[in-house]
């Protein structure tokens, strides 16, 4: 899985999430506990532009180590139309390092789902 490291002492997390090229997406955010027993939901909507829709991340950077980000998008259009969604992890409004993914291709079909993990790692002291 992938990583995504941060400062434990610095601002608040936040998720951004884009769905290009003027295809309509629904999308879920959660955010799992240290067990990844438990999961709360960060955001639930529906996108229609290409505006970046922008969620905190409801627990402070002290506590954020070691949960998971997981994120479900389907994005919608005609067998062959082109994808394109970018999510960025921030914190304090920056991209964090190995924060920003992004996904492209071509429709098979009407739709594709596309899913995401990460871990959050705190940063450690020099």
């Amino acid at each position: 899985m992938r990583t995504v490291t941060f400062d434990p002492q610095g601002g608040p997390l936040a998720v951004e999430l884009v769905v290009g090229g003027g295809k309509p997406g629904a999308y879920r955010v959660f955010l799992w506990n240290v067990e990844h027993t438990k999961q709360r939901g960060v955001a639930a909507g529906i996108t229609i532009d290409p505006t970046p829709s922008r969620f905190a991340v409801p627990v402070a950077a002290t506590r954020a180590a070691g949960r998971v980000l997981e994120w479900n998008v389907v994005v919608e259009g005609q067998p062959g139309d082109p994808y394109d969604l970018a999510i960025v992890l921030l914190q304090s409004d920056k991209p964090l390092r190995g924060g920003r993914l992004r996904y492209e291709g071509e429709l098979d079909g009407t739709q594709v789902a596309l899913v995401g993990l990460v871990t959050l790692v705190a940063k450690t002291a020099k």
